[in-house]
């Protein structure tokens, strides 16, 4: 017996632990009030009172849910109501339902409740009633709802801003949609027009939708610019939203000015039969320059191949050159802005602004009056004169057996006339070595000049007065040349920058001070301490 009874007793428990506290529970509720009859009748008295006071103890009110829970008698239970909540987002773009179901015989939230508070609340845009009537299923079926979006707002819809449509003639001679930014390059290739073509035309945007929020209050789309910044420039006219060219040409967009450039295209090298060549506009030439040419035009001229010894002049532009010059010593480019190149080669170059080479420099006049900027391929710069008003920049800088002349810090008025005298000391010295050449052939052919006949004495003699009239030529323009440089002001970071290596044979020029430097590894910075009058050659960082 003892046996089966402590069988049965263990039956009724699942652990040690829960038959353990199960006898002390017993302990406490074996207290007079606490027995079973007398718990009972307190329960249901608290609930009496709960129900009669009106007021909602949120606290007890889940403790009698959470015993409807645990119990299959839910109707001996104290009938709590079903409720619900609807909140409304700050901005009035959404609605939420809140539903906690009904326990025992206590009233359910029905449709109508919700629809009567919706309708107080005046939520009456974007209700989503399917939602609505499944949160009262739901909770019809002793599911609660949290935060369930039951109305949602439209949101206005912003228009479109008016735009641009841009046009140019293709390949084909036919006109063709082109993106803006083709339009902003000024090195590119030609954007090319005819005249009467319609090169430009604004698109009107749309006005937009009006949105609004769940209690109706209409909400306008954001306001659209009415109009675009756009301006009709040179060879330009406007027709309502059309921009009409006027000229046959290039187009060009630069900030909010739109304009066509009178423009010639050739597709192959020009030559004498086409010089000289005087062009109110732009240049673009397929091809190369061939020797004895002369071109000269107001704005861009663009050469794709190799310029030989000719004479090419842009009056208010740049002259770029996709390859390069081999001048033959006649060869000239001046620009009144940029000359951007890949080679110059025994030339003469001229720049309003900067010369940018991207490969090197070779026996050549340049003249910047801004920078000449040579740090691209392979950055060299040997022989001839360079005059900068600014700096000078390149990988390298000289060679053996050649004499590269650096001037740089020179004022725009000062370096016209450094060019002058930089051009004419250049012919005397080329003089001067000749003279002095023919002078040594002849002290070599002869131990005795008056064993020459009349007319080679004459010759020899002739050659001598030469060479010192030269070289005191020579001395006079150096000394010019000094004089000039010692009354400008230099600026504070004028100088040049050697990145790679200067080789011998480099006479600096900077200020009113002459440097020739060793060659030395760089990078390198040449710069002028005014305080001393003096060129400072120190390492880079």
């Amino acid at each position: 017996m003892a046996e089966a009874s402590a069988g049965s007793i263990d039956n009724d428990y699942s652990s040690r632990l829960t038959r353990r506290l199960v006898a002390r529970a017993e302990g406490v509720l074996a207290a007079e009030e606490f027995r079973g009859d007398r718990l009972d009748k307190q329960f249901i008295e608290l609930v009496d009172a709960f129900s009669l006071s009106g007021e909602r103890d949120p606290k007890l009110e889940n403790e009698l849910i959470r015993l409807a829970s645990l119990t299959n008698n839910e109707d001996a239970l104290y009938p709590v109501n079903g409720k619900f909540k609807i909140t409304v987002s700050e901005n009035n773009m959404m609605a939420r339902l809140s539903v906690t179901a009904h326990i025992g015989k206590g009233k359910p939230v029905t449709l109508n409740d919700v629809i009567g508070e919706l309708t107080r609340q005046n939520i009456r845009h974007g209700l989503l009633k399917k939602e609505v009537a499944r949160a009262i299923n739901d909770a019809g079926q002793g599911k609660d709802t949290n935060d369930l979006i039951i109305a949602r707002g439209t949101a206005p819809i912003a228009g479109s801003d008016p735009w641009i449509a841009f046009f140019c003639r293709s390949l084909d001679d036919e006109l063709m949609e082109i993106d803006e930014q083709a339009l902003r390059g000024s090195y590119e290739d030609p954007i090319l027009c005819k005249q009467g073509d319609a090169v430009a035309f604004i698109r009107q945007g749309s006005t937009g939708r009006s949105g609004y929020t769940v209690t109706g209050e209409p909400l306008k789309p954001p306001p659209q610019p009415n109009d675009v910044k756009l301006v009709a420039g040179k060879n330009l006219a406007k027709a309502g939203d059309c921009f009409i060219a006027q000229v046959d040409g290039a187009v060009f967009l630069k900030e909010d000015v739109l304009s066509v450039q009178k423009a010639i295209v050739f597709d192959r090298d020009v030559s004498t039969d086409d010089s000289p060549l005087f062009v109110d506009g732009s240049i673009y030439i397929h091809g190369g320059v061939k020797n004895n040419v002369v071109i000269e035009a107001t704005d861009d001229i663009v050469v794709d191949r190799v310029v030989e010894g000719a004479r090419i002049t842009s009056k208010s532009a740049n002259v770029i050159l996709r390859v390069g010059i081999a001048g033959r010593h006649k060869g000239q480019i001046i620009a009144a802005k940029d000359v951007d190149c890949g080679y110059i080669e025994n030339a003469t170059v001229t720049s309003g602004h900067d010369i940018i080479l991207h490969v090197g420099a070779l026996n050549s006049h340049l003249t910047a009056n801004h920078d000449i900027l040579v740090k691209t391929g392979k950055g060299s710069i040997a022989g001839g004169t360079l005059l900068a008003g600014h700096c000078i920049q390149a990988k390298r800088l000289g060679s053996y057996g050649t004499e590269t002349d650096i001037i740089t810090g020179v004022s725009v008025q000062a370096i016209p006339v450094l060019e002058q005298i930089s051009k004419k000391f250049k012919l005397l010295h080329t003089r001067l070595v000749e003279a002095t050449v023919l002078i040594s052939k002849f002290d070599r052919a002869v131990s005795e000049p008056r064993k020459l006949t009349p007319h080679e004495l004459q010759t020899y003699t002739n050659l001598q007065k030469l060479r010192i009239v030269t070289e005191h030529e020579l001395r006079q323009l150096d000394k010019q040349r000094h004089e000039i440089l010692a009354n400008i002001e230099t600026a504070p970071d004028a100088g040049v920058f050697i990145y790679q290596q200067l080789e011998p044979g480099v006479h600096f020029h900077i200020g009113d001070s002459d440097y020739e430097a060793s060659p030395t590894k760089g990078p390198l910075a040449l710069t002028y301490e005014p305080s001393r009058h003096q060129i400072i050659c120190k390492k880079a960082a």
